[in-house]
């Protein structure tokens, strides 16, 4: 619990830092565009992903946390089917990126694409998840809430610090919300606000159509 306070302690912080601009959060890394954003077609999502900031932000972070998620499996008993298994996944995940050309909002598709894919690692593989300084995102963090359920938020410090929240049976996409104290987490969708307001080890978890509810880290 103490581990998980001083955590959300520094992330606040570095929230604080993004959301004061350039010169306080320190200088933007450079987006180092991938290597195959040369040979990309002109109206293929890699090339979406190669000339948008953000999703070029997801990109780098995705192939961080994957690699680590490799590493992990390397040597050992877990070599061998468990790693082939891993590589087949994420090829099978990158030619489903494709599916967001249909979708109305391909931003958004692929947005929400890379949010799941890189907290489905971070949750599956621990050393993925682990902390590094070029990293940009944070968790899984479980909060326990008031009426039995189970909240699990990533958290994303990018260019536009967003939050993926998991809540069976359904997850959602947050963006930052300007906040007078703690780290606020919104989003309007077709049925209504949804809102994640954390302070310290305690967060108010509003859902649509359901009343708020008090949730806790570590299920105090």
């Amino acid at each position: 619990m103490i581990r998980l306070l001083s955590f959300l302690a520094v992330w606040l912080a570095v929230l604080g830092a993004v959301l004061a601009g350039p010169t306080a959060a320190g200088p933007a890394r450079a987006a180092t565009p991938a290597p195959e954003c040369s040979a990309a077609a002109p109206d293929s999502i890699a090339r979406q992903v190669c000339e948008s900031a953000a999703l070029g932000e997801l990109d780098r972070e995705l192939g961080r946390v994957y690699r680590r998620a490799l590493d992990s499996l390397r040597g050992g008993n877990a070599a061998g089917a468990p790693m082939e298994l891993l590589k087949a996944e994420q090829l099978g995940w990158r030619r489903g990126l494709d599916s967001c050309l249909k979708a109305a909002d391909r931003t958004a598709c692929v947005t929400v694409a890379y949010l799941a894919r890189i907290a489905e690692l971070r949750a599956a593989y621990p050393a993925a998840g682990a902390e590094t300084k070029d990293g940009i995102s944070i968790g899984p963090v479980d909060f326990h809430c008031s009426d039995g359920s189970l909240a699990r938020l990533t958290f994303f410090r990018g260019t536009t610090p967003l939050a993926w929240l998991q809540r069976a049976p359904d997850s959602y996409l947050l963006e930052i919300r300007l906040s007078g104290s703690g780290a606020r987490y919104g989003a309007d969708t077709g049925k209504g606000p949804v809102e994640f307001w954390n302070k310290g080890d305690a967060a108010t978890l509003t859902l649509p159509g359901e009343k708020p509810l008090d949730c806790r880290t570590g299920g105090g």
